[in-house]
């Protein structure tokens, strides 16, 4: 668990470091715009395990971006998609 969540971190800070075209959501954090991010899912994301990478992104972003990131995790077990 402690390496997933490891890696989630280290994806997070290389996504947002300009190696790649930054997303819109980073291009506003980083001009200081308060955004919120609401995550979907399964009990991948709802569960233990689920809310540790929803945690870490939050928290990593929210580090880099003054705490611009309001983030909202809406994932349930037991649901899909459909």
């Amino acid at each position: 668990m402690k390496s997933f969540a490891f890696n989630t971190i280290a994806l997070v800070i290389f996504l947002s470091s300009g190696a790649f075209a930054q997303s819109q959501l980073v291009k506003n954090l980083r001009n200081g715009k308060h955004k919120v991010l609401v995550v979907y899912g399964t009990s991948l994301t709802a569960g233990d395990g689920g809310r540790a990478w929803v945690n870490a992104v939050s928290t990593e972003l929210n580090k880099k971006y003054s705490g611009n990131l309001t983030l909202i995790n809406s994932a349930k077990s037991a649901m899909w998609s459909g």
